[in-house]
């Protein structure tokens, strides 16, 4: 069975992708759906020191513990920022990077470089200058009650270190390993980035007609997606 590892983005946890993996194990694909460190079920392990290099670390120490090869690492979001890295420092174990609305880093860039809007916002709404509470699931797109109300439920805050920290992948090795980009077009801020990346080598940019939390609200489109990915 072919391992995929499902990264969640700011503010979630392993949780967001209950929609998605029974779909991608039914496909016979080896699913895991981790949790980064001070969110979701981890949500005690927050701190202002958390940043992207603990998630990075994380990832890389999964597919190492459980022993992976040529494995799909999905990043939503944020997620983007620590595939990238994960895949740097594992590059031997990893067959293939895919980007769900997500930042597309360089070496030294933060999610800030690759996502410059979002940066005076969520500096100004860092609480005690580090914490940034989740929002109402509506500015991500869930309009749903129901979806709305269970996401709602078990977001959590993340550090604004996730955002600020620059990625550490001298030498950008990912640019060797096959790469899709998924662009969810109701979502207002990646547009940018996947038309950057449409046409250029090593990169196949696919649509997906649902908002930034595909994952949530239009989970068969995102399952058939990753399935063609993985085929």
């Amino acid at each position: 069975m072919k391992p995929i590892v499902l990264i969640h983005g700011h503010c979630h946890g392993g949780w967001c992708w209950e929609r998605v993996a029974p779909g991608l194990t039914a496909a016979g694909l080896r699913v895991f759906t981790p949790t980064l460190r001070g969110m979701g079920e981890r949500a005690e392990l927050l701190g202002s020191d958390v940043g992207l290099s603990d998630h990075v670390s994380e990832i890389a120490q999964l597919l190492e513990h459980e022993d992976l090869h040529d494995v799909i690492l999905v990043g939503h979001s944020y997620a983007g920022m620590v595939i990238t890295g994960a895949a740097s420092r594992a590059i031997d174990r990893v067959g293939q990077l895919i980007y769900l609305d997500a930042p597309v880093p360089r070496h030294g860039e933060s999610m800030f470089d690759c996502l410059p809007a979002l940066a005076e916002p969520f500096r100004a709404m860092a609480v005690d200058g580090w914490r940034l509470d989740p929002p109402d699931p509506i500015v991500w797109g869930i309009t749903d009650p129901a979806d709305r109300a269970w996401v709602a439920r078990q977001i959590t805050p993340v550090s604004l270190a996730t955002c600020e920290e620059r990625l550490d992948a001298p030498g950008n090795p990912t640019d060797t390993l096959p790469r899709v980009y998924l662009r969810c077009t109701a979502s207002p801020l990646t547009g940018p980035i996947a038309d950057s990346l449409r046409g250029r080598r090593g990169w196949k940019v696919l649509d997906i007609d649902a908002g930034h939390e595909a994952m949530v609200t239009h989970a068969d489109a995102v399952v058939t997606t990753l399935r063609a990915c993985c085929s």
